[in-house]
C-alpha cells in the first residue's frame, strides 16, 4: 500500500499536477509594448517597466496548460524583426526548478529585436579582361553602397583562395552613393600562358564579404628571351665517333645572324649552317656537305656573326 501511494505522488510531482506551479517568463529586449499570443489568441501586453530585461508572465498548474506556439505583435518599424519569430512549449520544453519556491517550475523565452539585414554593396558584375598591353583589367560595377570602407582585390594562380595575393596593398576607397559605380584594378604581374583567378573583398566596418573567383587566361605568344651576348660553346662529345655525331651549341644576341662552318685543317669548308637570334644546338654527324663520311681527324668549328668570330677543334676517331 505504501509503494502505491509513494509511486503515485511521485508520478504528480512529475506532471507538476496537484504539487508547484508552471511558469513561462517571456522577455524582451525593449520597454515598447507588444502583445503576446498562443496559438494566435491574445493572452497579454509586455510590460514597460524599470526591469532589466523586461518581462511579462503567465503561470498555470501544470506545463500542459502553457503549451502552443507563442510570438508577439510584429515590430512596429519594418526596419526590425523578432528573433526568434515564434517558439514552442511542449512536452520536450525543458522547466527549471525556481530556487526557494520548492515544487514550481520556471521556463525562460527571449523575444530580441533585430535589425532587417541590409546589403552594404549591391554587385551587379565583377569580372576580368585583357587590355591592349596583355595586362588583365578586373573591372566590377556597384549599383548602391553602404556604410562600406573599401576594395580589395585578391589574385592566385588556381581555385583556392586561401593563399591567394593580395594586388590591392592600398584599399579602393568606395563611394558610399546610391548611384552606379565602376572600378579598375590592373594587374600588370601576369605572364602569357598563364590563368589567373581573381577574388573581390568589399569591406565593411565590422566585417567583409568576398566575390568570385572570376579567372581569365593571358593569350598571345611568349616573347622569346634572347642570350645576351653570342657565344660559342664546346662541342661534345669530342672527341666523337665516326658514324656518330656531335653537338655545337651556340648563342646568338638579339639583332644578330651569323653562320657556324666547319674546316678540314686544309682550310676546306666541310659544311656550314646558318644561325639567328637565340639559343641553338647544332647537330653534326660527320658528314660533309655531299652527304660523304668525314675520315678521322681534326676538324675546326667557327662562329662568325657581326659581333664575334670564334674557332674551336674537335676529333673524330675510328
Amino acid at each position: 500500500m505504501k509503494k502505491i501511494v509513494l509511486l503515485s505522488l511521485i508520478a504528480m510531482l512529475a506532471c507538476g499536477g496537484l504539487y508547484g506551479v508552471h511558469y513561462l517568463r517571456i522577455i524582451t529586449n525593449t520597454d515598447d509594448v507588444y502583445g503576446v499570443y498562443k496559438n494566435n489568441v491574445y493572452q497579454a501586453n509586455t510590460v514597460p517597466t524599470s526591469a532589466t530585461p523586461n518581462y511579462v508572465q503567465f503561470s498555470a498548474p501544470d506545463a500542459t496548460g502553457l503549451y502552443g506556439t507563442w510570438r508577439l505583435d510584429p515590430p512596429a518599424d519594418p526596419a526590425w524583426y523578432w528573433e526568434p519569430t515564434s517558439f514552442v512549449i511542449n512536452a520536450a520544453s525543458a522547466f527549471f526548478p525556481i530556487t526557494g519556491q520548492p515544487g514550481d517550475f520556471l521556463n525562460v523565452k527571449s523575444f530580441n529585436l533585430q535589425p532587417v539585414d541590409y546589403t552594404p554593396v549591391e554587385l551587379s558584375s565583377f569580372t576580368a579582361t585583357l587590355n591592349a598591353l596583355n595586362d588583365i583589367q578586373i573591372n566590377w560595377v556597384t549599383q548602391s553602397e553602404s556604410n562600406m570602407q573599401g576594395y580589395r582585390v585578391y589574385r592566385n594562380e588556381n581555385l583556392d583562395n586561401i593563399d591567394a595575393v593580395l594586388i590591392t596593398p592600398i584599399m579602393v576607397p568606395a563611394t558610399n552613393t546610391s548611384q552606379q559605380q565602376s572600378y579598375t584594378v590592373v594587374d600588370n604581374e601576369v605572364e602569357v600562358g598563364g590563368t589567373y583567378y581573381y577574388w573581390l573583398e568589399s569591406v565593411e566596418f565590422n566585417q567583409s564579404s568576398y566575390y568570385g573567383p572570376v579567372s581569365i587566361t593571358v593569350q598571345g605568344e611568349v616573347p622569346p628571351v634572347y642570350p645576351e651576348v653570342t657565344t660559342l660553346k664546346n662541342a661534345y662529345p669530342n672527341p666523337f665517333r665516326a658514324n656518330t655525331s656531335t653537338n655545337i651549341n651556340v648563342e646568338v644576341k638579339d639583332g644578330e645572324t651569323g653562320t657556324v662552318t666547319i674546316y678540314n685543317l686544309q682550310g676546306k669548308v666541310v659544311k656550314a649552317y646558318n644561325v639567328t637570334p637565340g639559343s641553338h644546338t647544332i647537330t653534326w654527324n660527320g658528314t660533309d656537305s655531299n652527304g660523304n663520311a668525314c675520315s678521322s681527324g681534326i676538324y675546326l668549328y667557327k662562329l662568325s656573326t657581326p659581333s664575334a668570330n670564334a674557332t674551336k677543334k674537335m676529333v673524330i676517331i675510328k
